[in-house]
């Protein structure tokens, strides 16, 4: 498990709810885990943007994490997507900035 899947839990998403810019969600994640570096923040959140299109229930596909991750996934990379994906149909700010951080 890399040190952002072990950062970004249902507890700091729901704690950072209201995040709503890319610099202040890293620096929250920095705040977790000082060893993560902005190269590995932008990749993962990358990933993440580009998998969070959601389904009406809000759930995303494991077949749509494989395309996403080329394959290699881990079951806490889903749970982290689908997460982050309800966060951002629930309307939390922290969903929708990293929803747009690839989808402008």
């Amino acid at each position: 498990m890399s040190a952002m899947e072990k950062v970004f839990t249902k507890e700091f998403l729901e704690i950072n709810k209201d995040l709503d810019n890319m610099d202040d969600i890293y620096a929250a994640a920095v705040k977790e885990d000082a060893s993560i570096t902005r190269e590995e923040f932008d990749e993962f959140m990358t990933h993440v943007s580009e998998a969070m299109d959601v389904s009406e229930n809000g759930e995303m596909s494991v077949s749509d994490l494989e395309n996403v991750s080329g394959g290699e996934i881990t079951i806490t990379w889903a749970i982290f997507a689908g997460l982050t994906g309800i966060c951002y149909k629930g309307g939390e700010a922290i969903g929708k900035a990293i929803y747009y951080w690839r989808h402008r």
